[in-house]
């Protein structure tokens, strides 16, 4: 196929041989250090998005069909919707391709099933460490070191949108319009001030979906910047509950607000702009987080994202918080049962909160530990894969 539109595909040798294709620049993951040297091919998506990676994945394939018939697909940082791995396997088996690893951000348990979609071609999934491994010291002169156990909070929660996307708004509305506010401390949209201004733009349809009465708090920050993002600040830490709004929400693309969207001028539209499109679960930065500075989660994401963190082993301290939000699949009914939530709690005296984090904290230091040990145990398996699956085709290894 003739693809016209500029990709920019780069490619280098790792010191074991292997071949990575890659956009702007390879991912800076440690599984490139522990490779073992085989007949496969990498292609690296980091920094490819959502416009231009089909078009990335076909123009990539097209160089690594010549290298070997076996590939590693990575893109740690991210968990793009399903559509686009199928798609991508399915260009894989048309080329060739005999097996396939995809590792990306995604931990979604039964992923696999959903990009076997050819008949020659296998394929496997598996979650990458990167997030997990994050405020770990599996990161060599790690500047985002796991927070010592401090009590005595003096806010009930914070929420952090750096971004305002509907969901976020809609949710911060919800604290400015209730006692919430006067409970933790809330951010939303600030950083499209500087990185994308014309979301804040007297026209822009972002304000449709704030009441009349709010508009004068947004964008709402709480003095950070953009390379604030990933650091453990104590203002950040000082608060007993963390409501983690994550990346993704499993939010569906055919949605009102996108399917009204008339204004085709606009560089991003501000219904595609406003959401994300992904029907993945993905635990970022944002959920490490949590962990890193000890306190309790809860989520605006996807559907099933507690029950998973759960299944992946965290403690989720549901014996405090009632998470059964997370089993609604529409996202406005999570959203509504998470305020509420976070209101019965915040209803507790901050004292009593207090003393149950000192009750407890062997539970928050046994999190903060689980981080490093799923980090470790995904890194083995995506390096276990690689030798017995990848390189030896061996199509029967399993791996739980």
């Amino acid at each position: 196929m003739n693809i016209n539109m500029p990709i920019d595909l780069q490619n280098r040798q790792l010191d074991n041989g292997i071949t990575v294709f890659y956009k702007e620049y390879p991912n800076d993951m440690r599984l490139y250090d522990d490779m073992p040297a085989g007949d496969y091919v990498v292609i690296d998506f980091s920094a490819v998005w959502e416009h231009d990676f089909l078009f990335f994945a076909i123009k990539a394939i097209d160089k690594a069909k010549d290298i070997s018939k076996n590939v590693l697909c990575t893109y740690p940082t991210e968990a793009f919707h399903s559509k686009f791995w199928e798609h991508t396997c399915q260009l894989l088996e048309d080329q060739g391709f005999e097996r396939a690893i995809v590792i990306d951000a995604g931990i979604n348990m039964g992923f696999e099933g959903y990009i076997n979609v050819g008949t020659k071609l296998k394929v496997v999934h598996i979650p990458a460490s990167q997030w997990f491994d994050y405020y770990t010291d599996i990161i060599l002169e790690n500047k985002h070191k796991m927070l010592e156990f401090k009590a005595d909070r003096s806010k009930h929660f914070v929420s952090l949108a750096r971004f305002a996307r509907a969901e976020r708004l809609e949710f911060t509305n919800e604290i400015l319009s209730s006692f919430l506010r006067y409970k933790g401390r809330y951010s939303c949209g600030w950083g499209d001030v500087e990185d994308n201004p014309m979301v804040w733009s007297e026209h822009s349809g972002v304000w449709e979906l704030i009441p009349q009465h709010l508009r004068k708090h947004y964008p709402i920050s709480l003095g950070d910047h953009m390379d604030d993002q990933h650091k453990l600040q104590d203002h950040i830490a000082d608060n007993v509950i963390n409501v983690v709004l994550e990346a993704e929400t499993g939010h569906n693309p055919a949605s009102y607000r996108i399917q009204s969207d008339i204004r085709p001028t606009m560089e991003r539209t501000t219904g595609r702009y406003m959401t994300v499109y992904s029907d993945r679960i993905m635990a970022t930065e944002k959920t490490t987080k949590v962990f890193a500075m000890n306190q309790i989660p809860l989520f605006l994401g996807p559907p099933a994202i507690v029950f998973t963190l759960d299944h992946l082993g965290f403690d989720m301290f549901d014996d405090l918080v009632d998470h059964s939000y997370d089993k609604k699949d529409s996202l406005e009914t999570r959203s509504r049962l998470l305020i509420e939530e976070l209101k019965r709690l915040c209803r507790k005296p901050l004292s009593e909160l207090n003393d149950y984090l000192i009750e407890n904290q062997d539970r928050f230091k046994s999190n903060q530990d689980h981080c490093k040990i799923l980090g470790n145990r995904l890194h083995k398996r995506a390096v276990n894969y690689i030798k017995e699956f990848l390189i030896n085709g061996n199509l029967e290894y399993r791996e739980l």
